[in-house]
């Protein structure tokens, strides 16, 4: 934006705009402007206010052209009515943006820190998840090994069991009737 479309730029906002005296304006940015002593260029220059500088505006020309302010160093005098701005300058606005960049960067590397942290710790719990995965699967696969194994015990066991009493019952059917029949001889050759 060249020079002079930025004089036209303020010059056009100083028109159109109306200022309650005695409050806190700015110079406008990438400009200086000379004091005068008076409402005029006709006056003594009793100094410069650089761009940016905060001033106290306290009345205005009768023709709006200039403005009577008080600068940041106590000096009161007349500067051009389109070189002031009631918008904070962009110096100021582009320290306090760069202020709250820095903050942001600060807040974003923590939370990157954070992240970091937290991640390594899913990272952590989900290869112990994987291991006690594994560990209980082979535990399951142990349990039903011993479950079938311990079926197979029983249906031995029952086996054995019913072999044992089967033998046993034969045992004594035999002795049973080896009784019975020596019970009947006897008395067979006692009756003669």
């Amino acid at each position: 934006m060249s020079l002079f479309n930025r004089f036209l730029l303020v010059g056009a906002f100083a028109i159109f705009s109306s200022f309650s005296f005695a409050q806190s304006a700015f110079v406008s940015d990438s400009v200086y402007t000379y004091l005068h002593t008076g409402p005029s260029a006709k006056f003594r220059i009793i100094g410069s206010i650089n761009a940016g500088s905060t001033i106290t505006i306290i009345e205005q020309s009768e023709d709006k052209k200039y403005t009577k302010v008080t600068d940041d160093k106590g000096r009161e005098g007349w500067i051009m009515s389109e070189f002031v701005s009631t918008q904070d300058s962009l110096k100021h606005r582009y320290d306090a943006l760069e202020a709250q960049l820095n903050s942001q960067l600060t807040s974003n590397d923590d939370l990157s820190r954070e992240s970091n942290t937290v991640k390594e710790k899913v990272q952590s719990l989900q290869q112990q998840i994987d291991s006690l995965t594994g560990e209980l699967a082979k535990a399951k696969t142990d349990v039903t090994t011993a479950q079938n194994q311990l079926q197979g015990e029983d249906e031995q066991i029952k086996i054995q069991w019913f072999t044992r009493g089967g033998i046993l019952v034969l045992v004594s059917f035999f002795i049973g009737v080896v009784t019975c029949s020596l019970a009947s001889r006897k008395k067979k050759r006692t009756s003669w």
